[in-house]
């Protein structure tokens, strides 16, 4: 059977390294961004090196208005990028002014490093601590949340 042409080569494509080990060598990060005046950082899980990153849209509601949320993960296949890398972070803010909702965007670990399902367990503890705090009533709820989010929409 005839080797496919390399240019059906997905590490190539992706600009990937398979290491003998089976990790990833990444040669092309894209620059990721910090949390700006209406995007904030929270952690989910500091022994996995997860976060969550929160964004509000830019066009203010009224105090009284609140928003929907939507939950967010970055695109990647799973084995690239981050919440706060430059094209998810812009998308994610251009998605909170133009939908006027709250986007909750998660930092999950990246396979083959963190082997599947590392990932989808990312992800559902960040919406266990979305529904914690939709039930939250005391000091250890986000205030971004607690003001900005109807948790029922």
């Amino acid at each position: 059977m005839e080797a496919p042409p390399s240019s059906s080569d997905p590490y190539k494509f992706l600009n990937i390294t398979l290491n003998s080990d089976g990790s990833l060598t990444r040669h092309r990060d894209f620059p990721k961004l910090p949390p700006t005046d209406h995007s904030k950082d929270i952690p989910l899980n500091p022994n996995n090196k997860t976060f969550i990153r929160l964004f509000k849209s830019r066009n203010i509601p009224p105090p009284e208005t609140k928003l929907p949320i939507l939950v967010y993960f970055h695109g990647g296949g799973f084995i690239l990028y981050s919440a706060a890398s430059a094209p998810f972070h812009e998308s994610c803010t251009k998605m909170a002014d133009r939908l006027q909702t709250v986007i909750l965007s998660v930092e999950y670990r990246l396979s083959p490093e963190h082997r599947l399902p590392a990932a989808y367990d990312d992800g559902v503890e960040a919406i266990s601590w979305l529904r914690d705090q939709a039930r939250c009533s005391g000091g250890d709820c986000d205030a971004w949340l607690r003001d900005t989010v109807d948790f029922s929409r």
